[in-house]
């Protein structure tokens, strides 16, 4: 399985997982990107650049093996989705404009979308929702797996042991 991360993915995990106290979750990442089931997409790079902190450090220390290259197959797929679902997504210019290219990546690979962004709640009376999707929105619609940060670890099945030191086993059969 591919594993397409967001931002707030990174984000949520860098400041909560910080290393080295739990250096065993990033070893588990260096090695879903080793394998190459973790990818970021150069615009989640982005997004990551204009925080300024360390976790952009750490994501462009794995360029080579981590990062998705932005390519004209991609745009072509975010050109896809733009087109049928009009008004509903953010584009270039946003600053989360890499949420409709990493549904598109997912869609071309078809990977797992790891977000820990919410569904929307507001709905119309019909059901459809009101104002721009959210990544789990476009994902629904697209029929495109995802699932929330914490869910990585358990689908991967790590474990950690009191001395920090991660047991994992990536999953290479999906």
């Amino acid at each position: 399985m591919k594993y397409i991360i967001d931002s707030n993915a990174f984000i949520g995990w860098w400041h909560h997982w910080y290393p080295p106290s739990c250096h065993g979750f990033w070893d588990g990442l260096d090695e879903l990107a080793n394998t190459n089931q973790l990818l970021v997409l150069e615009e989640v790079l982005a997004e990551l650049r204009r925080r300024g902190d360390d976790l952009y450090q750490w994501v462009s220390q794995r360029r080579d093996r981590l990062v998705v290259p932005h390519s004209g197959e991609i745009d072509r797929a975010v050109a896809g989705l733009v087109a049928k679902y009009p008004n509903k997504l953010r584009q270039r210019g946003h600053s989360d404009n890499a949420d409709i290219y990493i549904v598109a990546y997912a869609s071309l690979v078809r990977g797992c979308v790891i977000t820990d962004e919410r569904q929307a709640r507001r709905r119309r009376d019909n059901g459809e929702i009101e104002g721009r999707y959210r990544i789990p929105d476009l994902c629904a619609k697209e029929s495109i797996t995802w699932m929330r940060s914490f869910q990585l670890i358990h689908k991967v099945e790590w474990a950690f042991d009191w001395n920090g030191t991660a047991h994992f086993r990536a999953d290479e059969s999906s």
